[in-house]
């Protein structure tokens, strides 16, 4: 109404109505650890560093770290592990030896000869770098110690450089019956052949 008169006057406007769709504002959410309990009081300190790692390897190889929490019912979680970074999955084995076979055969039936027998390093086998069994895989004792039986003494020889005993019964048992040993085994061998001739 105009002040003073008494003619109303209507005004026309033209109005965009506002949109009814608006577009969201995107968030971006970091998620926290909440304590697991209903309890209003309930607060919990930040976790420690984390521990030394508790091996040098293999699945006891881990670390730990630890909070501390007041008012919370139920108890929620206080310590938390993992395997510690960088640390080999496997520990070295370091081999060892299994328990020996039986002897072989004695080498020869008189004279003094020898047998062996052997063990392997598989008990266990060495695995992830572990070291492999210290000593030999074999021991070897005497056997066949009787005396052999003692030949006729043969004739001499035609150059005359050989007789029934010293040297040319020597060289018949090196190349004879004691061919096959070595060391003391075939000095034995070639005396109980050549000593009373």
């Amino acid at each position: 109404q105009v002040p003073g008169g008494t003619n109303d006057i209507t005004l026309t406007f033209n109005v965009t109505p506002c949109p009814t769709t608006t577009t969201a504002a995107t968030t971006t959410v970091t998620p926290v650890t909440v304590p697991t309990t209903t309890s209003p009081g309930c607060s919990c300190t930040g976790w420690t560093t984390w521990s030394g790692c508790a091996a040098s390897c293999g699945p006891t190889a881990t670390r730990s770290q630890t909070r501390t929490c007041m008012n919370c019912s139920p108890i929620t979680a206080l310590s938390q592990s993992q395997v510690c970074p960088g640390v080999p999955a496997s520990c070295p084995v370091n081999g060892g030896w299994s328990a020996y076979g039986p002897y072989s055969s004695c080498s020869v039936t008189c004279g003094g000869g020898s047998r062996t027998r052997t063990r392997t390093c598989t008990m266990p086998s060495p695995s992830s770098g572990g070291a492999t069994c210290a000593g030999s895989p074999s021991e070897s004792q005497l056997c066949g110690t009787s005396n052999c039986p003692t030949a006729p003494a043969p004739g001499p020889s035609p150059g005359g450089s050989g007789g029934g005993g010293g040297r040319g019964c020597r060289r018949r048992a090196k190349r004879g019956r004691c061919s096959n040993l070595s060391g003391k085994a075939r000095r034995r061998c070639i005396k109980s052949i050549c000593r009373r001739r």
